[in-house]
């Protein structure tokens, strides 16, 4: 009787491992997501909603008003964005150098509405806020000096 307990123990405890795996994964994907989310409401992401709202329009007025000639290097691909600036290496939004703040024009490493082909199964995407005039403006600029191109029409 012991022998036949231990066994039926033996197999619930085996047979729910797999349950345990796959919550011990969902709760690791979900703490990725929330970190991810939170670097995005960073200073320099590009959801910041901080008290500086006066100075994130500041920084991009003169963000707006750059020369798009700084080369840099985003994955396999080099990308010019405004003088000045830096792409936030985690989240991929441009950052105003001077002040660490972030807009919200982001490059991706996927397919979006505005694109540019690298290789034939390589492809990057630009993903900017176009009800802000301003940062529409700064990312014509950027989609014109880079040969992105509108994939969505």
């Amino acid at each position: 009787m012991k022998k036949i307990i231990m066994m039926i123990i033996i197999g619930i405890i085996l047979g729910s491992c797999g349950e345990l795996r796959y919550g011990i994964q969902k709760t690791i994907y979900e703490a990725e997501e929330e970190k991810y989310a939170n670097s995005l409401k960073k200073k320099d992401g590009p959801g910041y909603t901080g008290k500086d709202k006066i100075i994130i329009d500041k920084i991009v007025i003169s963000i707006s008003n750059r020369s798009i000639n700084k080369k840099v290097q985003f994955g396999e691909t080099t990308l010019l964005i405004p003088e000045n600036t830096r792409i936030n290496p985690k989240v991929g939004n441009i950052v105003d150098e001077k002040t660490g703040y972030g807009i919200p024009i982001t490059f991706t490493k996927s397919l979006q509405c505005m694109s540019k082909k690298i290789k034939d199964n390589m492809e990057y995407g630009l993903i900017y806020n176009d009800k802000n005039i301003l940062i529409s403006k700064i990312a014509q600029k950027i989609i014109k000096a880079n040969d992105f191109k509108n994939t969505c029409n």
